[in-house]
Parts: C-alpha cells; sequence; structure tokens
C-alpha cells in the first residue's frame, strides 16, 4: 500500500519450480498450480484447499473462469493434450483435446462464451548423413 506500507501475510502456499498462480476475478481468491496440484487460497480466511481431477498426470498453465467458479486450465498424460473447464469439486469437462503433447494457454472471453487457445508447437527432424 502506497500510503500504509507493507500489510499483513495473506497466506502462504509452497511452490515447485514450474509454478503459475492467478487471482480470480472478484480478487478474493488466488489459484495456484505446483507439482501438477492446484491450490485456492481464500485471502480472508487464510485458508487453502487442495482440488485435482483424479487421472490427470500433468498440468499447465490455466485462468480463472469469469464468474470464479472455476478454472479453464491444460492438462493431459502421455502422448495427449487436453484444454478443460474444472470446478472446484474436481468435475472435469474436456473441451478440447490434442493427440500429443503441447504447451498451451487458455484465456475466457470476459463473458465466459469463447475460448482463446494457444498452442505453441514445435517440429524435430533427424538426419543420418555418412561419409560426410
Amino acid at each position: 500500500d502506497r500510503e500504509k506500507g507493507r500489510g499483513a501475510e495473506l497466506g502462504r502456499i509452497k511452490i515447485g519450480i514450474r509454478h503459475q498462480l492467478d487471482l480470480s476475478p472478484d480478487g478474493t481468491r488466488v489459484a495456484v498450480i505446483s507439482d501438477n496440484r492446484i491450490r485456492i487460497l481464500e485471502l480472508a480466511s487464510r485458508r487453502t484447499e487442495g482440488v485435482s481431477p483424479p487421472g490427470w498426470k500433468r498440468f499447465g498453465r490455466f485462468s480463472w473462469a469469469p464468474d470464479g467458479k472455476g478454472l479453464y486450465a491444460v492438462g493431459g498424460a502421455p502422448g495427449r493434450t487436453v484444454i478443460f473447464h474444472m470446478d472446484f469439486q474436481g468435475h472435469v469437462w474436456p473441451l478440447y483435446e490434442v493427440a500429443d503433447e503441447f504447451d498451451a494457454h487458455v484465456a475466457p472471453s470476459p463473458d465466459g462464451r469463447r475460448l482463446a487457445l494457444g498452442l505453441r508447437t514445435s517440429t524435430r527432424n533427424a538426419w543420418m548423413v555418412e561419409g560426410f
């Protein structure tokens, strides 16, 4: 705070090397994905709750749903990438699936009716040249 200085600690969550965090649309919660776990920190109560959909091995980037009742995220298992919506009870609704592993980002429109997707792919090719 510019006038009052540093405020009280709002909460503490242990994070891994690969992590992402985002403030909820209403500013009352922070979602953190770290080490393939999703944690929601409620700022007023300083309570942390974990939620992870069963069967998902990997999580990537995410964005809050505009209504604050869930997350849009990128996840999957070896050999596939899925963009999905998840509520805080762990229910998952796959929206888009690719039969390969990609680095992706998803961002909902403010009205929640559209999603912007960014998929980063890389193409690799190996050649064997003899007698060069």
